[in-house]
């Protein structure tokens, strides 16, 4: 079963126990740690399951209010909502309407059911009126490392990471990095988003904005330092307009993993999104929409 076909299953799961999720269970059809496929389920569909969970519960209480004369407090508790206000107030933000408003001739802003779809290397979400596509044009499997991630780490939900990557330009963050020059590796010198992990408390990621640099550097005041062993990696292209690469890169990559005949190492597990100046940030600069992301993944021979 490939990442595809496990996210579908995970979200086959999701419908029909849309009442009572078993997050142990979605883990097991996932066939890996569950902080860890919080972030997959995310890059796969753009959405974590937290959102999608909540989005799909409020459409099946504004479908239960539209087909069937049932006191609003009563919906609320059903889904999950310990009071009429609270349920009120997210109810109107996802339809559009108050709960007590709700007639049949009303046109709801609804969240239906997600499916997955795959052309080729092309990787499509259909979830309402989106289609979401990228694709991967390239994919190498190369001895990489051992270095160090050096940079400045950030704990927050994926849809801050741009304001962080802003935040650490405006303040000169870099500079200290490329004067050290003898730390340099001769293959990478590129601005580097590193994945360190997630929590699942608040569906939120440690991240390293940084730069590959060589094991015996001297850690900057204020930076992080984490040692990236020496190992095969993954290192694919994903193209696309921006947005699209960051939604479908993770799926795009391991689903090339495995037809190469490679899994995910998850014994040194990270993800790592490489911004070079030639395949991202010149055509960036130039306004041009499609671009190029270059991912690192390690993995192992099969």
């Amino acid at each position: 079963m490939d990442s595809s076909d496990r996210t579908e299953a995970v979200i086959s799961y999701i419908e029909s126990n849309i009442l009572d999720i078993d997050y142990d269970e979605i883990a097991r059809i996932a066939c890996c740690p569950l902080g860890l496929y919080h972030r997959i389920f995310s890059y796969i569909t753009g959405i974590s399951i937290a959102d999608y969970v909540r989005r799909r519960r409020l459409t099946l209480a504004a479908i239960d209010l539209i087909n069937a004369e049932q006191k609003v407090i009563d919906v609320a508790l059903k889904y999950g909502y310990n009071s009429q206000a609270a349920f009120s107030r997210a109810f109107k933000e996802h339809t559009g309407v108050p709960p007590s408003l709700v007639t049949p001739d009303l046109n709801l802003r609804l969240y239906p059911r997600m499916s997955l779809h795959y052309i080729n290397e092309t990787y499509r979400i259909e979830k309402g009126r989106k289609t979401i596509v990228a694709k991967l044009t390239t994919i190498e499997f190369v001895h990489f490392g051992g270095y160090k991630m050096v940079g400045k780490e950030i704990r927050a939900k994926i849809s801050e990471l741009g304001a962080f990557w802003k935040k650490c330009f405006e303040e000169g963050m870099y500079d200290p990095l490329i004067k050290m020059k003898e730390y340099l590796p001769d293959d990478i010198d590129e601005y580097v988003g590193f994945f360190k992990g997630y929590n699942d408390d608040d569906d939120s990621v440690n991240y390293v904005v940084g730069m590959f640099m060589k094991r015996d550097v001297p850690i900057p005041d204020g930076f992080v330092g984490y040692d990236v062993p020496k190992q095969t990696v993954a290192k694919a292209w994903i193209e696309g307009e921006e947005n699209d690469i960051y939604s479908n890169a993770y799926l795009l990559t391991t689903e090339a993993i495995k037809k190469h005949g490679y899994e995910t190492d998850w014994s040194s597990y990270y993800w790592c999104e490489v911004y070079t100046d030639q395949r991202f940030g010149i055509p960036k600069s130039k306004g041009e929409k499609i671009l190029t992301l270059d991912i690192y993944m390690p993995c192992v021979k099969i």
